[in-house]
């Protein structure tokens, strides 16, 4: 096949792909400190405009806010998406479906090839420029058995001789951080799990068990079943198939997505066609059950899920809309409400509301469907109605991305005390040149004075600080890009200062007061 009959066919894949996808604040202070943080640093995007290298940008949840940062990475996005942090959120790998990249975002050691296959020759040219197609197909899980392993799970694409695309196989891949320096190796890759049945595009969902295992759950074609994979001690292998609930829409594939509630015991999908699944899951024994269907709305075909942090609320987003649907509610006519209209901004096009994640943060963020230079939240999740307080276009990223994405993790801290982070506070954003000079704060700890530089592209202002509870104790005024506070009435303990210019700079920084 020439060249151009194979980019004929990746374009004409592509736009399949698209269309197949078409029709196939501050913290709540509910609960406490994060324990784990294996999801704490995600990647996105691509600024098609960049001149050189890859310029991505990365959402890190561990400076006390919400940091939106560019970054020269490795890999590009195209909608599949995997990160991974160790426990003490120290970032440790990433992937696009078709790569993996390290921390100091180089193709890891024998991490090119993942997904490797007809597909990725025939359609994508064997170039991993955009990363691998699919919004759900790819998560990674840490290794019950050693602390420093983890798996990366995968659904490549097959091709059959007419040149149809389809899945029927999980792959995983397995990355060892004892190597290369502990930058991690992929020690084995592309290993099959399972094949024979035909499985939906989107539609992974991973849960712990108590005991530190993981399920791995998967809707299949029709007839509708569900196949599970389990993760433990002894490795990753295919655990059980079982068939319940009604039979999907054919064209449920790459319509929808699925969820685990926090706590593990509901696992839930959506898409237009079927609207929303609820099953009761039993984490010990990976068994669905009491299956139950809810409607909700007849939306546009890009529909996506997510649970609030306390379980009791599930949204659905359909670019145009997002629904509340309160699992609490016995009253057909009252378990689901709309919480927010699409706007219609584009920037540059429609930056509609798709993608949902709940974050470390215990917010909900919200991903576009396309070009876009901005991510909605909800910052309330767990409150009724309107209340939940969905924001459009509030996370300024730091350039107009190509494709938004976001990560699929699993549903991590079930086992551990707390769902949410309450030392995330806000949220801000770094530009290239905030990067270079960053804010200072001196001393710290201090007792009585504090010294801030706010660095050259900064001016004109105000400071506030806020205590660990998200109470603001103290907001003043600057001008220049210096300033010093008094701050001997405030009590001992931990703060973070917050400096908002009218250049429409964001920076956060923490600080302590000693006596």
């Amino acid at each position: 096949m020439g060249a151009s009959g194979q980019n004929m066919l990746r374009n004409s894949f592509y736009n399949r792909i698209i269309l197949f996808l078409c029709v196939g604040a501050f913290f709540t202070g509910e609960s406490t400190s994060a324990q784990s943080k294996y999801d704490y640093i995600w990647f996105g995007g691509r600024n098609s405009s960049s001149a050189t290298g890859i310029e991505g940008f990365m959402l890190d949840f561990n400076e006390g806010a919400l940091a939106v940062k560019p970054v020269n990475s490795a890999l590009e996005f195209d909608m599949n998406n995997v990160s991974m942090c160790d426990e003490e959120g120290n970032l440790l790998f990433y992937s696009n479906g078709c790569a993996v990249a390290n921390a100091n975002h180089e193709i890891m050691e024998n991490g090119a090839g993942i997904n490797a296959g007809d597909f990725f020759e025939i359609f994508w040219l064997g170039d991993c420029q955009y990363g691998y197609p699919g919004v759900q197909d790819i998560m990674s899980l840490p290794d019950p058995k050693n602390n420093q392993g983890y798996y990366l799970i995968t659904k490549p694409n097959l091709v059959d001789e007419d040149f149809n695309v389809y899945k029927d196989v999980f792959q995983y891949s397995y990355i060892d951080f004892t190597l290369a320096d502990e930058m991690g190796v992929v020690t084995m890759k592309n290993d099959t799990i399972y094949s024979g049945t035909e499985i939906l595009y989107g539609y992974f969902s991973a849960t712990q068990r108590i005991d530190g295992d993981w399920w791995i759950v998967q809707t299949t074609d029709l007839p509708t079943s569900y196949i599970k994979l389990l993760v433990d001690s002894t490795g990753i292998s295919y655990h059980s198939t079982q068939f319940i609930g009604p039979n999907l829409d054919q064209n449920a594939s790459a319509a929808g997505v699925s969820a685990f509630s926090p706590d593990g015991s509901i696992y839930a999908h959506y898409n237009r066609h079927d609207q929303l699944n609820l099953f009761d899951f039993d984490t010990e024994t990976g068994t669905l059950s009491n299956h139950r269907n809810l409607f909700v709305t007849s939306p546009p075909i890009f529909t996506t899920i997510e649970f609030s942090s306390n379980g009791r609320f599930l949204y659905v987003a359909t670019l145009e809309a997002v629904y509340q649907v309160d699992l609490h509610e016995t009253d057909p006519e009252s378990q689901s409400v709309l919480v927010g209209t699409f706007n219609g901004v584009q920037n540059p096009q429609n930056a509609d509301m798709f993608l949902l994640r709940r974050a470390p943060d215990c917010r909900i963020y919200i991903a576009a469907t396309s070009e876009s230079e901005t991510y909605g939240v909800i910052n309330f999740p767990n409150r009724k109605g309107i209340d939940c307080e969905l924001i459009q276009q509030e996370i300024k990223l730091p350039f107009v991305t190509g494709v938004v994405s976001l990560p699929n993790f699993p549903n991590y801290r079930m086992n551990e005390e707390s769902v949410c982070d309450s030392t995330i506070l806000g949220f801000y954003t770094y530009t290239n040149e905030e990067i270079k000079k960053d804010l200072l704060l001196y001393p710290n700890p201090t007792s009585d004075y504090l010294s801030i530089e706010l660095g050259q592209y900064v001016s004109n202002g105000s400071v506030t600080i806020v205590d660990l509870f998200g109470k603001k104790v103290l907001t003043e005024n600057f001008r220049g890009n210096a300033i010093q506070i008094n701050v001997e009435s405030l009590s001992i303990g931990t703060y973070f200062l917050k400096v908002n210019s009218k250049a429409d700079k964001f920076k956060t920084k923490k600080f302590s007061i000693i006596r």
